[in-house]
Protein backbone atom coordinates (compact mmCIF):
# COMPACT_ATOMS: atom_id res chain seq x y z
CA UNK A 1 0.00 0.00 0.00
CA UNK A 2 1.31 3.37 -0.74
CA UNK A 3 1.73 5.96 1.63
CA UNK A 4 -0.73 7.80 3.74
CA UNK A 5 -0.54 11.33 3.67
CA UNK A 6 -1.36 13.33 6.48
CA UNK A 7 -5.03 15.42 6.11
CA UNK A 8 -4.65 14.21 2.19
CA UNK A 9 -6.48 11.24 0.25
CA UNK A 10 -4.45 9.56 -2.52
CA UNK A 11 -6.62 11.95 -5.02
CA UNK A 12 -4.56 14.95 -4.17
CA UNK A 13 -1.98 14.77 -6.30
CA UNK A 14 -4.00 13.59 -9.09
CA UNK A 15 -6.64 16.40 -8.03
CA UNK A 16 -4.12 19.25 -7.81
CA UNK A 17 -2.44 18.26 -11.80
CA UNK A 18 -5.91 18.47 -13.17
CA UNK A 19 -6.72 22.10 -11.94
CA UNK A 20 -2.89 22.67 -13.02
CA UNK A 21 -3.77 22.32 -16.54
CA UNK A 22 -7.27 23.71 -16.48
CA UNK A 23 -5.19 26.88 -15.16
CA UNK A 24 -2.61 27.18 -17.85
CA UNK A 25 -5.14 26.07 -20.65
CA UNK A 26 -7.09 29.03 -19.47
CA UNK A 27 -4.31 31.22 -20.18
CA UNK A 28 -3.03 29.87 -22.90
CA UNK A 29 -6.20 30.92 -24.60
CA UNK A 30 -5.93 34.09 -23.58
CA UNK A 31 -2.71 34.40 -24.84
CA UNK A 32 -2.80 32.93 -27.91
CA UNK A 33 -5.66 35.48 -28.86
CA UNK A 34 -2.80 37.78 -29.24
CA UNK A 35 0.13 36.05 -30.07
CA UNK A 36 0.64 35.58 -34.00
CA UNK A 37 1.63 32.16 -35.80
CA UNK A 38 5.43 32.98 -35.48
CA UNK A 39 7.38 32.32 -32.43
CA UNK A 40 6.96 35.31 -30.02
CA UNK A 41 10.31 35.05 -29.26
CA UNK A 42 11.92 35.54 -33.27
CA UNK A 43 10.21 38.43 -33.77
CA UNK A 44 11.78 41.76 -33.79
CA UNK A 45 10.39 45.30 -33.56
CA UNK A 46 7.28 43.82 -31.41
CA UNK A 47 4.21 46.16 -31.00
CA UNK A 48 2.60 46.88 -27.59
CA UNK A 49 -0.15 43.59 -27.64
CA UNK A 50 3.61 41.97 -28.20
CA UNK A 51 4.78 42.98 -25.58
CA UNK A 52 2.09 41.85 -23.62
CA UNK A 53 2.43 38.23 -24.46
CA UNK A 54 6.15 37.95 -24.09
CA UNK A 55 5.46 39.39 -20.28
CA UNK A 56 3.35 36.99 -19.73
CA UNK A 57 5.77 34.47 -20.56
CA UNK A 58 8.92 35.63 -19.06
CA UNK A 59 6.40 35.77 -15.57
CA UNK A 60 5.53 32.27 -16.14
CA UNK A 61 9.24 31.21 -16.53
CA UNK A 62 10.39 32.92 -13.03
CA UNK A 63 7.36 31.56 -11.24
CA UNK A 64 7.99 28.12 -12.06
CA UNK A 65 11.49 28.04 -11.94
CA UNK A 66 11.02 26.24 -15.82
CA UNK A 67 12.10 27.17 -19.07
CA UNK A 68 9.47 27.85 -21.27
CA UNK A 69 9.20 27.97 -24.90
CA UNK A 70 5.97 29.19 -26.94
CA UNK A 71 5.48 28.55 -30.23
CA UNK A 72 1.76 28.22 -31.12
CA UNK A 73 0.58 27.95 -26.86
CA UNK A 74 1.47 26.74 -23.78
CA UNK A 75 2.56 22.65 -23.56
CA UNK A 76 0.02 21.09 -20.97
CA UNK A 77 3.01 18.85 -20.24
CA UNK A 78 4.63 21.60 -18.50
CA UNK A 79 1.61 21.59 -15.92
CA UNK A 80 2.41 21.00 -11.93
CA UNK A 81 1.07 21.65 -8.80
CA UNK A 82 3.63 24.95 -8.73
CA UNK A 83 2.53 26.28 -12.00
CA UNK A 84 -1.01 26.64 -10.58
CA UNK A 85 -0.16 30.12 -8.34
CA UNK A 86 2.27 31.54 -11.58
CA UNK A 87 -0.99 31.38 -13.89
CA UNK A 88 -3.36 32.69 -11.34
CA UNK A 89 -1.03 36.17 -11.35
CA UNK A 90 -0.15 36.08 -15.09
CA UNK A 91 -4.07 36.88 -15.24
CA UNK A 92 -3.78 39.48 -12.68
CA UNK A 93 -0.63 40.72 -14.62
CA UNK A 94 -2.68 40.09 -18.14
CA UNK A 95 -5.52 42.56 -16.72
CA UNK A 96 -3.53 45.15 -15.34
CA UNK A 97 -1.63 45.15 -18.53
CA UNK A 98 -4.60 45.60 -21.06
CA UNK A 99 -5.77 48.26 -17.88
CA UNK A 100 -2.78 50.29 -18.14
CA UNK A 101 -3.11 49.77 -22.04
CA UNK A 102 -6.44 51.79 -21.32
CA UNK A 103 -5.26 54.40 -19.77
CA UNK A 104 -2.74 55.05 -21.76
CA UNK A 105 -4.96 55.36 -24.64
CA UNK A 106 -7.51 58.01 -22.69
CA UNK A 107 -4.14 59.43 -21.89
CA UNK A 108 -3.10 60.17 -25.61
CA UNK A 109 -6.64 60.90 -27.06
CA UNK A 110 -7.21 64.16 -24.04
CA UNK A 111 -3.29 64.95 -25.30
CA UNK A 112 -4.27 64.85 -28.74
CA UNK A 113 -7.56 67.06 -27.71
CA UNK A 114 -5.14 69.70 -25.84
CA UNK A 115 -2.92 69.92 -28.96
CA UNK A 116 -5.77 70.26 -31.63
CA UNK A 117 -7.07 72.82 -28.92
CA UNK A 118 -3.61 74.71 -28.70
CA UNK A 119 -3.17 74.80 -32.93
CA UNK A 120 -6.66 76.31 -32.81
CA UNK A 121 -5.52 79.09 -31.01
CA UNK A 122 -2.58 79.01 -32.63
CA UNK A 123 -4.51 79.55 -36.25
CA UNK A 124 -6.64 82.41 -34.44
CA UNK A 125 -3.89 84.43 -33.46
CA UNK A 126 -2.28 84.22 -36.37
CA UNK A 127 -5.29 85.53 -37.98
CA UNK A 128 -5.69 87.71 -35.57
CA UNK A 129 -2.17 89.24 -36.30
CA UNK A 130 -2.70 89.47 -39.86
CA UNK A 131 -5.99 91.32 -39.57
CA UNK A 132 -4.25 93.64 -37.34
CA UNK A 133 -1.16 94.23 -39.39
CA UNK A 134 -3.48 95.06 -42.33
CA UNK A 135 -6.28 97.32 -40.35
CA UNK A 136 -3.03 99.38 -38.95
CA UNK A 137 -1.31 99.63 -42.90
CA UNK A 138 -4.47 100.64 -43.86
CA UNK A 139 -4.67 103.65 -41.43
CA UNK A 140 -1.10 104.41 -42.15
CA UNK A 141 -1.88 104.57 -46.25
CA UNK A 142 -3.75 108.00 -45.79
CA UNK A 143 -1.11 110.30 -44.31
CA UNK A 144 1.21 108.74 -45.76
CA UNK A 145 0.10 109.04 -49.29
CA UNK A 146 -0.05 112.87 -48.56
CA UNK A 147 3.64 113.08 -46.98
CA UNK A 148 4.59 111.12 -50.76
CA UNK A 149 3.09 113.14 -52.96
CA UNK A 150 3.90 116.45 -51.08
CA UNK A 151 7.69 115.90 -51.24
CA UNK A 152 7.11 114.84 -54.96
CA UNK A 153 6.13 118.12 -55.30
CA UNK A 154 8.23 120.15 -52.93
CA UNK A 155 10.89 118.34 -54.92
CA UNK A 156 9.95 119.80 -58.36
CA UNK A 157 9.95 123.30 -57.15
CA UNK A 158 12.94 125.83 -56.91
CA UNK A 159 14.76 124.83 -53.72
CA UNK A 160 17.95 125.78 -51.88
CA UNK A 161 20.85 123.41 -51.74
CA UNK A 162 19.10 122.72 -47.92
CA UNK A 163 16.38 122.55 -48.84
CA UNK A 164 16.71 120.21 -51.52
CA UNK A 165 18.91 117.39 -49.31
CA UNK A 166 16.21 118.34 -46.76
CA UNK A 167 13.05 116.93 -49.37
CA UNK A 168 15.18 114.17 -50.48
CA UNK A 169 16.17 112.59 -46.79
CA UNK A 170 12.12 113.36 -46.68
CA UNK A 171 11.41 111.06 -49.83
CA UNK A 172 13.85 108.67 -48.92
CA UNK A 173 12.41 108.03 -45.56
CA UNK A 174 8.81 107.88 -46.76
CA UNK A 175 9.90 105.52 -49.04
CA UNK A 176 11.35 103.39 -46.40
CA UNK A 177 8.30 103.50 -44.39
CA UNK A 178 6.07 102.28 -47.62
CA UNK A 179 7.83 99.45 -48.07
CA UNK A 180 7.14 98.17 -44.78
CA UNK A 181 3.55 99.17 -45.37
CA UNK A 182 3.29 97.24 -48.58
CA UNK A 183 5.40 94.64 -47.58
CA UNK A 184 2.85 94.38 -44.42
CA UNK A 185 -0.26 94.32 -46.49
CA UNK A 186 1.03 91.69 -49.33
CA UNK A 187 2.08 89.53 -46.48
CA UNK A 188 -0.98 89.35 -44.67
CA UNK A 189 -2.74 88.67 -48.09
CA UNK A 190 -0.02 85.80 -49.12
CA UNK A 191 -0.26 83.87 -45.74
CA UNK A 192 -4.75 84.43 -46.22
CA UNK A 193 -4.19 83.29 -49.48
CA UNK A 194 -6.00 86.09 -51.16
CA UNK A 195 -2.95 87.62 -53.26
CA UNK A 196 -4.11 87.05 -56.96
CA UNK A 197 -1.17 87.32 -59.79
CA UNK A 198 -1.07 88.75 -62.89
CA UNK A 199 -0.72 87.47 -66.55
CA UNK A 200 0.36 90.78 -69.07
CA UNK A 201 2.42 90.87 -71.37
CA UNK A 202 5.34 93.38 -70.12
CA UNK A 203 8.58 94.66 -70.87
CA UNK A 204 11.94 93.20 -68.80
CA UNK A 205 14.39 95.77 -69.14
CA UNK A 206 11.95 98.62 -68.45
CA UNK A 207 11.21 96.88 -64.71
CA UNK A 208 15.51 96.29 -64.59
CA UNK A 209 15.74 99.90 -65.39
CA UNK A 210 13.06 101.27 -62.92
CA UNK A 211 14.94 99.19 -60.19
CA UNK A 212 18.03 100.60 -61.39
CA UNK A 213 16.52 103.91 -60.72
CA UNK A 214 15.09 103.24 -57.41
CA UNK A 215 18.70 101.87 -56.22
CA UNK A 216 20.76 104.79 -57.25
CA UNK A 217 18.33 106.95 -55.28
CA UNK A 218 18.73 104.78 -52.42
CA UNK A 219 22.85 104.62 -52.70
CA UNK A 220 22.53 108.12 -53.27
CA UNK A 221 23.81 108.45 -49.69
CA UNK A 222 26.53 106.34 -50.21
CA UNK A 223 28.66 108.14 -52.89
CA UNK A 224 31.16 104.97 -52.80
CA UNK A 225 28.48 102.43 -54.23
CA UNK A 226 27.59 102.51 -57.51
CA UNK A 227 24.51 100.58 -59.47
CA UNK A 228 25.95 99.65 -62.71
CA UNK A 229 23.40 99.48 -65.79
CA UNK A 230 21.33 96.08 -65.58
CA UNK A 231 22.14 93.19 -67.77
CA UNK A 232 19.27 92.15 -69.21
CA UNK A 233 19.18 89.62 -71.86
CA UNK A 234 15.64 89.15 -73.66
CA UNK A 235 12.84 92.15 -74.33
CA UNK A 236 8.78 90.92 -73.41
CA UNK A 237 7.43 88.01 -71.06
CA UNK A 238 4.52 87.35 -69.67
CA UNK A 239 3.66 87.33 -66.03
CA UNK A 240 2.82 89.87 -62.68
CA UNK A 241 5.22 92.75 -63.88
CA UNK A 242 4.60 94.52 -60.11
CA UNK A 243 5.23 91.40 -57.76
CA UNK A 244 8.43 90.56 -59.63
CA UNK A 245 9.67 94.15 -59.39
CA UNK A 246 9.17 94.35 -55.94
CA UNK A 247 11.16 91.35 -55.48
CA UNK A 248 13.65 93.02 -57.03
CA UNK A 249 13.12 96.05 -55.26
CA UNK A 250 13.56 94.24 -52.06
CA UNK A 251 16.91 92.10 -53.10
CA UNK A 252 18.62 95.26 -54.63
CA UNK A 253 17.47 97.81 -51.95
CA UNK A 254 18.96 94.56 -48.97
CA UNK A 255 22.08 94.49 -51.02
CA UNK A 256 22.62 98.39 -51.02
CA UNK A 257 22.06 98.57 -47.67
CA UNK A 258 24.86 96.24 -46.92
CA UNK A 259 27.18 97.55 -49.51
CA UNK A 260 29.17 100.15 -48.26
CA UNK A 261 31.99 100.67 -51.44
CA UNK A 262 31.80 98.83 -55.02
CA UNK A 263 28.93 98.13 -57.04
CA UNK A 264 25.48 96.49 -56.50
CA UNK A 265 25.03 94.81 -60.09
CA UNK A 266 21.58 93.41 -61.01
CA UNK A 267 21.26 90.70 -63.58
CA UNK A 268 19.29 88.12 -65.48
CA UNK A 269 20.57 84.70 -67.26
CA UNK A 270 17.49 83.65 -70.05
CA UNK A 271 17.39 79.75 -71.69
CA UNK A 272 14.95 78.50 -73.46
CA UNK A 273 12.59 75.52 -72.27
CA UNK A 274 12.82 72.69 -74.78
CA UNK A 275 9.48 72.26 -76.48
CA UNK A 276 7.78 75.60 -74.87
CA UNK A 277 7.50 78.66 -75.61
CA UNK A 278 8.87 79.70 -72.45
CA UNK A 279 11.96 81.04 -70.89
CA UNK A 280 13.27 79.93 -68.05
CA UNK A 281 15.24 83.50 -66.03
CA UNK A 282 18.14 83.18 -63.62
CA UNK A 283 18.35 86.67 -61.33
CA UNK A 284 21.16 87.78 -60.01
CA UNK A 285 21.80 90.60 -57.40
CA UNK A 286 25.40 90.75 -56.47
CA UNK A 287 27.10 93.48 -53.82
CA UNK A 288 30.52 93.72 -52.51
CA UNK A 289 29.27 94.04 -48.68
CA UNK A 290 30.39 91.49 -45.76
CA UNK A 291 28.49 88.81 -47.27
CA UNK A 292 26.24 86.36 -45.03
CA UNK A 293 27.25 83.85 -42.83
CA UNK A 294 26.28 79.84 -43.03
CA UNK A 295 23.89 80.26 -40.16
CA UNK A 296 21.92 83.64 -41.45
CA UNK A 297 21.82 81.82 -45.03
CA UNK A 298 19.55 78.91 -43.13
CA UNK A 299 17.63 81.53 -41.53
CA UNK A 300 17.42 84.69 -43.96
CA UNK A 301 14.12 84.27 -45.91
CA UNK A 302 12.48 82.71 -42.62
CA UNK A 303 9.92 86.03 -41.00
CA UNK A 304 11.02 88.32 -38.73
CA UNK A 305 14.86 87.74 -39.30
CA UNK A 306 17.41 89.57 -39.16
CA UNK A 307 20.74 88.41 -40.60
CA UNK A 308 23.80 89.65 -41.44
CA UNK A 309 25.52 89.84 -37.75
CA UNK A 310 28.46 92.08 -39.28
CA UNK A 311 26.43 94.64 -40.75
CA UNK A 312 25.79 97.97 -38.83
CA UNK A 313 22.97 98.79 -36.37
CA UNK A 314 20.99 101.45 -39.35
CA UNK A 315 20.88 98.69 -41.72
CA UNK A 316 17.99 96.51 -39.47
CA UNK A 317 14.80 96.23 -40.93
CA UNK A 318 11.97 94.68 -40.28
CA UNK A 319 12.66 91.35 -41.39
CA UNK A 320 9.66 91.06 -43.62
CA UNK A 321 11.61 92.06 -47.29
CA UNK A 322 13.49 88.96 -47.61
CA UNK A 323 10.62 86.61 -46.18
CA UNK A 324 7.80 88.02 -48.44
CA UNK A 325 10.17 87.75 -51.64
CA UNK A 326 10.31 84.38 -50.82
CA UNK A 327 7.04 83.87 -50.61
CA UNK A 328 6.49 85.63 -53.62
CA UNK A 329 9.11 83.94 -55.97
CA UNK A 330 7.76 80.50 -54.71
CA UNK A 331 4.08 81.48 -55.43
CA UNK A 332 5.36 82.54 -59.38
CA UNK A 333 6.22 78.78 -59.22
CA UNK A 334 9.77 79.37 -58.55
CA UNK A 335 12.72 79.01 -56.26
CA UNK A 336 15.20 81.83 -53.85
CA UNK A 337 18.45 81.73 -52.39
CA UNK A 338 21.62 82.92 -51.25
CA UNK A 339 25.78 82.05 -51.43
CA UNK A 340 28.37 84.26 -50.99
CA UNK A 341 30.68 84.91 -54.21
CA UNK A 342 34.50 84.12 -54.66
CA UNK A 343 35.68 87.33 -55.07
CA UNK A 344 33.63 88.58 -51.72
CA UNK A 345 30.51 89.91 -50.88
CA UNK A 346 26.67 88.24 -51.16
CA UNK A 347 24.87 87.33 -54.41
CA UNK A 348 21.13 86.35 -54.02
CA UNK A 349 19.49 83.95 -57.41
CA UNK A 350 15.90 83.38 -57.85
CA UNK A 351 14.38 81.43 -60.80
CA UNK A 352 11.37 81.38 -62.58
CA UNK A 353 9.68 80.38 -65.70
CA UNK A 354 7.87 82.95 -67.65
CA UNK A 355 6.25 82.65 -70.92
CA UNK A 356 7.38 84.50 -74.15
CA UNK A 357 5.20 87.18 -75.26
CA UNK A 358 3.92 87.62 -78.50
CA UNK A 359 5.69 90.27 -80.57
CA UNK A 360 2.72 92.08 -81.69
CA UNK A 361 2.94 92.65 -77.04
CA UNK A 362 6.25 94.54 -77.64
CA UNK A 363 5.00 96.99 -80.25
CA UNK A 364 1.34 97.51 -78.21
CA UNK A 365 3.57 98.37 -75.00
CA UNK A 366 5.90 101.25 -77.03
CA UNK A 367 3.14 102.61 -78.51
CA UNK A 368 1.57 103.17 -74.82
CA UNK A 369 4.99 104.33 -73.14
CA UNK A 370 4.43 107.65 -71.30
CA UNK A 371 8.25 108.02 -72.80
CA UNK A 372 6.74 108.17 -76.26
CA UNK A 373 4.58 111.07 -75.51
CA UNK A 374 5.91 113.38 -72.98
CA UNK A 375 3.07 115.49 -73.49
CA UNK A 376 0.32 113.43 -72.47
CA UNK A 377 0.73 114.71 -68.83
CA UNK A 378 0.26 117.79 -69.64
CA UNK A 379 -3.81 118.51 -67.83
CA UNK A 380 -3.62 122.38 -69.17
CA UNK A 381 -7.96 123.14 -69.62
CA UNK A 382 -9.16 119.81 -67.80
CA UNK A 383 -11.47 119.33 -64.94
CA UNK A 384 -10.75 116.98 -61.84
CA UNK A 385 -13.19 116.16 -59.29
CA UNK A 386 -11.81 115.23 -56.59
CA UNK A 387 -14.55 113.10 -53.82
CA UNK A 388 -12.17 112.48 -50.70
CA UNK A 389 -13.55 112.81 -46.68
CA UNK A 390 -10.18 113.26 -45.52
CA UNK A 391 -8.84 116.97 -45.81
CA UNK A 392 -5.41 116.52 -46.52
CA UNK A 393 -5.89 114.04 -49.45
CA UNK A 394 -8.09 116.28 -50.64
CA UNK A 395 -5.39 119.05 -50.63
CA UNK A 396 -2.66 116.91 -52.17
CA UNK A 397 -5.26 115.65 -55.32
CA UNK A 398 -5.69 119.56 -55.59
CA UNK A 399 -1.93 120.51 -55.50
CA UNK A 400 -0.81 117.91 -57.82
CA UNK A 401 -3.90 118.85 -60.40
CA UNK A 402 -3.18 122.47 -60.20
CA UNK A 403 0.61 122.38 -60.82
CA UNK A 404 0.31 120.75 -63.71
CA UNK A 405 -2.20 123.39 -65.36
CA UNK A 406 -5.77 121.42 -64.57
CA UNK A 407 -8.79 122.75 -62.54
CA UNK A 408 -10.05 120.74 -59.19
CA UNK A 409 -13.69 120.73 -57.42
CA UNK A 410 -13.07 118.96 -53.98
CA UNK A 411 -16.16 117.32 -52.23
CA UNK A 412 -15.74 115.85 -49.10
CA UNK A 413 -18.74 113.30 -49.02
CA UNK A 414 -19.73 111.01 -51.90
CA UNK A 415 -23.00 112.66 -51.30
CA UNK A 416 -22.38 115.90 -51.91
CA UNK A 417 -20.71 114.71 -55.22
CA UNK A 418 -23.92 113.12 -56.41
CA UNK A 419 -25.64 116.14 -55.54
CA UNK A 420 -23.78 118.47 -57.36
CA UNK A 421 -23.52 116.09 -60.30
CA UNK A 422 -27.15 115.51 -61.01
CA UNK A 423 -27.46 119.62 -60.91
CA UNK A 424 -24.03 120.13 -63.21
CA UNK A 425 -24.79 121.29 -66.28
CA UNK A 426 -20.84 120.42 -67.74
CA UNK A 427 -19.55 117.03 -65.80
CA UNK A 428 -15.91 116.61 -65.00
CA UNK A 429 -13.44 115.51 -67.00
CA UNK A 430 -12.07 113.20 -64.34
CA UNK A 431 -13.11 111.85 -61.18
CA UNK A 432 -10.81 110.74 -58.15
CA UNK A 433 -12.75 108.87 -56.32
CA UNK A 434 -12.20 107.72 -52.41
CA UNK A 435 -13.21 104.33 -52.18
CA UNK A 436 -13.41 103.98 -47.79
CA UNK A 437 -16.05 107.12 -47.01
CA UNK A 438 -18.47 106.54 -44.16
CA UNK A 439 -22.29 106.56 -44.95
CA UNK A 440 -21.63 106.23 -49.19
CA UNK A 441 -18.95 104.36 -50.15
CA UNK A 442 -17.04 105.32 -53.45
CA UNK A 443 -18.09 102.19 -55.30
CA UNK A 444 -21.97 102.77 -54.52
CA UNK A 445 -21.48 106.34 -55.46
CA UNK A 446 -19.80 105.53 -58.55
CA UNK A 447 -22.41 102.55 -59.28
CA UNK A 448 -24.97 106.18 -58.71
CA UNK A 449 -23.12 108.09 -61.06
CA UNK A 450 -23.79 105.70 -64.13
CA UNK A 451 -27.32 105.95 -63.89
CA UNK A 452 -26.74 109.45 -64.95
CA UNK A 453 -27.08 110.37 -68.67
CA UNK A 454 -24.25 113.00 -68.79
CA UNK A 455 -21.95 111.23 -66.66
CA UNK A 456 -22.29 107.75 -68.70
CA UNK A 457 -19.04 107.48 -69.56
CA UNK A 458 -16.25 109.92 -67.81
CA UNK A 459 -13.97 107.54 -66.18
CA UNK A 460 -13.92 107.39 -62.73
CA UNK A 461 -10.32 106.22 -61.14
CA UNK A 462 -10.70 104.90 -57.77
CA UNK A 463 -8.44 105.93 -55.25
CA UNK A 464 -7.94 103.29 -52.00
CA UNK A 465 -5.65 101.71 -49.82
CA UNK A 466 -6.76 98.57 -50.97
CA UNK A 467 -7.14 96.18 -53.91
CA UNK A 468 -10.28 94.93 -52.67
CA UNK A 469 -12.51 92.10 -54.53
CA UNK A 470 -14.83 95.03 -54.34
CA UNK A 471 -12.84 97.14 -56.37
CA UNK A 472 -11.75 94.91 -59.08
CA UNK A 473 -15.31 93.84 -59.22
CA UNK A 474 -16.49 97.31 -60.15
CA UNK A 475 -13.74 97.74 -62.57
CA UNK A 476 -15.24 94.31 -63.93
CA UNK A 477 -18.58 96.41 -64.08
CA UNK A 478 -17.04 99.36 -65.43
CA UNK A 479 -18.58 101.48 -62.58
CA UNK A 480 -15.11 102.12 -61.91
CA UNK A 481 -12.48 102.94 -64.93
CA UNK A 482 -9.24 102.46 -63.20
CA UNK A 483 -7.72 103.15 -59.70
CA UNK A 484 -4.60 103.78 -57.83
CA UNK A 485 -3.62 102.59 -54.87
CA UNK A 486 -2.73 104.23 -51.63
CA UNK A 487 0.33 105.94 -50.87
CA UNK A 488 1.10 107.18 -54.45
CA UNK A 489 3.62 109.36 -56.09
CA UNK A 490 2.10 112.61 -57.77
CA UNK A 491 3.44 110.97 -61.19
CA UNK A 492 1.66 108.07 -60.89
CA UNK A 493 -1.20 109.99 -60.02
CA UNK A 494 -0.90 111.93 -63.25
CA UNK A 495 -0.14 108.92 -65.88
CA UNK A 496 -3.01 107.31 -64.04
CA UNK A 497 -5.67 110.76 -65.13
CA UNK A 498 -3.94 111.43 -68.31
CA UNK A 499 -4.42 107.35 -69.37
CA UNK A 500 -7.78 107.69 -69.60
CA UNK A 501 -7.48 111.25 -70.90
CA UNK A 502 -6.25 109.70 -74.02
CA UNK A 503 -7.89 109.40 -77.02
CA UNK A 504 -9.35 105.67 -77.99
CA UNK A 505 -6.44 104.55 -80.14
CA UNK A 506 -7.87 103.42 -84.09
Amino acid sequence: MGEKREGRGWWWPVWGDLIARYTVLGTQLRVNKLSTSHSLRSQHGLGRTERVNEAVVAALAVGTGVGVHISDGFDPLLASAGVVATAVVTRRQYRSAFAQLEFDIRTAHDRINELVAQIEAVHEASQARLSTMAAISHEIRSPLSAVIALGDLLHSMPLTREQSELVSDIRGASEMVLSVVNDTLDLAKLEKGRLEFAQRPFSLPEVFNRVARQARALASTKPAVSVPDPVCPIDMVIGDELRLQQVLVNLMSNAVKFTNSGNVQLSAQASAVPGEDRWLLAFQIDDQGPGVTLTDQQQLFRPYMQGRDTAPSDTKGTGLGLYLSRMLVEQMGGEIGVRNRPEGGAQFWFSLTLPRAPSSAANSAAARSPAMRPTELALRGRTVWVVDDGRLNREVARRVVETHGGQCRLFDSAQAFLDHAGAAEQPADVVLMDIEMPELDGVSASRALRGLPQWADVPVIAVTGQDSERVAEALRGHDLTDFVLKPFHAQTLLKTIQTQLMPPEH
